[in-house]
């Protein structure tokens, strides 16, 4: 996807942190990071928060409206930079981090920071051309012909095989169990999650094909984990 949602409670609903990269936000070959930092439960505004990324020496208090900004902007030396982490604190309040966050050049980074009386820590996946159980090889091999020839050559499937955690953020060492759902259902409770309801009907038209092809390019090629098909968190959908 084009663009990256994080947000608070994946199952795909909103977590406790959006992530958005806007294109063009700042010229090229350098990035921005700006937000607001609110209240999870009451939605309310927190003025005073702390915001940094210690490992580019940068901070930021967030105002009365608790937005925030980072003043000085983020040189990235190519179109994907290193990855960084970003922490909030606030008082009375769970810190807030993000970890693995990727900063690209000529968009801006804009975090919807959720803060509850517990701690909250978001990991973002890498790319999925990154992660090592992408089946690459299997992928181009089997589908060159594109969504076309995965249609022609293979039905739609009838169930898909899903780990379960009922954590939204891809963490791959938390206990799980593999349910195996109707694949229609599954594609219909996905979209919701990852794309806004108010968007024009021919984005809404798009997201629905993404969710589908995704989940079906690996239930063809015998899933994308030994024992299941996707997972219920952002190491898929």
């Amino acid at each position: 996807m084009k663009q990256l949602r994080i947000a608070g409670v994946l199952a795909l609903v909103f977590l406790p942190g959006l992530l958005v990269l806007r294109s063009g936000a700042t010229a090229a070959a350098t990035a921005g990071v700006e937000g607001r930092v609110t209240d999870s439960e009451t939605g309310e505004s927190i003025a005073g928060a702390h915001v940094d990324a210690p490992g580019l020496g940068l901070s930021a208090v967030s105002g009365p409206d608790g937005a925030f900004e980072f003043q000085d902007t983020l040189v990235s030396d190519d179109s994907v930079d290193a990855t960084i982490t970003i922490s909030a604190t606030a008082a009375g309040y769970g810190d807030w981090t993000i970890q693995d966050v990727r900063l690209i050049a000529g968009d801006t980074l804009i975090l919807d920071i959720k803060m509850g009386g517990t701690p909250t820590l978001i990991v973002v996946p890498p790319p999925r051309a990154e992660a090592p159980d992408w089946p690459t090889e299997q992928l181009t091999q089997g589908f060159q012909g594109g969504f076309g020839s995965l249609q022609a050559d293979h039905a739609l499937p009838t169930t898909i095989r899903v780990r379960v955690t009922g954590y939204p953020y891809c963490d791959l060492s938390r206990p799980y169990t593999v349910e195996t759902l109707d694949f229609k259902e599954y594609a219909k409770h996905v979209l919701p999650n990852e794309w806004v309801a108010g968007w024009p009907w021919e984005s809404l038209r798009a997201g629905a094909m993404a969710v589908k092809m995704y989940a079906w390019s690996y239930i063809t090629v015998g899933g994308k984990w030994s024992d299941a098909d996707v997972y219920d968190s952002t190491c898929d959908q």
